[in-house]
């Protein structure tokens, strides 16, 4: 039986290195772009003003600034036990607190979330007023810091979900392959040396062929025949 040298064989052996790294690193990036991306969504808001409930806060709004602020509560602190005051008037219960345009939550249970969008309609002075009926933390920030939020949870999740489970198909499909191929290769390349060593032998110089095997063997056709007598 022919040797056959491992580094003839096609594809190459590197193909079992490349799918084998394909998994673990396919996997590896899947949960770091996860981890990234989650900790992106629930950075914690940076705030123009934070106060405890039974306080206040007074922020300035600028031209164009409608829809550009967000209350944030931290703890058991909520949006109905606050107020907002505008430059044309005090505030009468939820009036001047709207829905929140998307959701916002920090990783740890009582974490910063969203809550509300305040109504800043017009650029001036604005006071937000907050009982202590309920304990807990206030903040103003813009709404744009976390806008993002949810689509970085859902592509964070996306990638997690998909990318992974296709490192480890993708590197299963390139080690079989593999295997299969250089095993066919290594066949192929075994038939053709055995065909290769199988040499017909020359034939001698000078010499009569003899008569085929299962011919018939007659007479001469013309001539003395061995006991003496002519045909």
């Amino acid at each position: 039986m022919p040797v056959i040298d491992g580094k003839e064989l096609r594809p190459r052996s590197r193909w079992y290195w490349i799918g084998g790294l394909t998994i673990p690193v396919g996997g590896l990036v899947a949960v770091l772009v996860f981890v990234g991306l989650l900790l992106s969504a629930t950075a914690e808001p940076e705030f123009i003003a934070e106060f405890e409930g039974g306080d206040s806060a007074v922020f300035q709004v600028e031209e164009g600034q409608e829809g550009y602020w967000g209350l944030y509560v931290e703890g058991g602190a909520n949006r109905f036990a606050c107020e907002l005051d505008t430059p044309s008037g005090p505030g009468y219960g939820n009036d001047n607190l709207e829905t929140a345009p998307h959701s916002y939550s920090g990783t740890a249970y009582d974490s910063w979330r969203l809550t509300a969008e305040l109504s800043t309609p017009e650029p001036g002075e604005y006071v937000l007023r907050c009982d202590d009926l309920h304990p807990g933390t206030y903040g103003i920030g813009t709404l744009e810091q976390t806008a993002s939020a949810e689509a970085k949870l859902i592509t964070a999740t996306l990638v997690l979900v998909i990318l992974a489970p296709v490192s480890l198909i993708a590197g299963a499909v390139i080690l079989i392959v593999t295997g299969v191929r250089r095993s066919s290769h290594r066949s192929r390349l075994i038939r053709e040396r055995l065909q290769a060593s199988v040499v017909p032998q020359p034939p001698i110089p000078g010499a009569r062929p003899g008569p085929r095997a299962g011919a018939p063997q007659g007479p001469p056709a013309s001539g003395n025949a061995p006991d003496g007598t002519r045909h």
